[in-house]
């Protein structure tokens, strides 16, 4: 009864099928991984900030640092290796400028963000050739 009301409470969203159709409007709390360089990456500088997407772009919003993605530099959205960082739920968008990788609280969380992501992605029409899943 306990681990049947635990998975209820976790799997919890306010999904719609039409949520990501025209608008791309999402909200909710991500957390950033920042990769210092290639060579012993420290994935220890992790932030959760709230993130919100729309028709402009993907962007951060925190007290003491904010940005945004334009649409138009958003290049491709995958999911990465669980292995890659030790932890599940992470994806990553190419942008113009680098590379950002996020995570989400739950599997459905992680599906939503990638499922707007790549409406948004798709329909801009800028894509990247390659990259690698972590």
């Amino acid at each position: 009864n306990g681990v049947k009301q635990f998975l209820e409470n976790v799997c919890k969203t306010d999904y719609k099928d039409d949520s990501c159709s025209n608008n791309f409007n999402k909200e909710g709390k991500l957390v950033e991984y920042r990769v210092a360089g290639l060579i012993g990456r420290d994935y220890s500088n992790k932030r959760k900030k709230l993130y919100r997407l729309n028709d402009q772009g993907f962007t951060c919003l925190r007290y003491d640092e904010s940005y945004t993605i334009k649409r138009s530099d958003i290049k491709c959205v995958s999911r990465v290796d669980e292995d890659a960082f030790g932890v599940p739920h992470i994806f990553q968008i190419i942008h113009s400028k680098g590379t950002v990788y996020l995570r989400a609280n739950n599997s459905v969380d992680h599906f939503d963000w990638i499922t707007c992501l790549s409406k948004m992605c798709k329909e801009s029409g800028a894509k990247v050739e390659r990259f690698h899943t972590g």
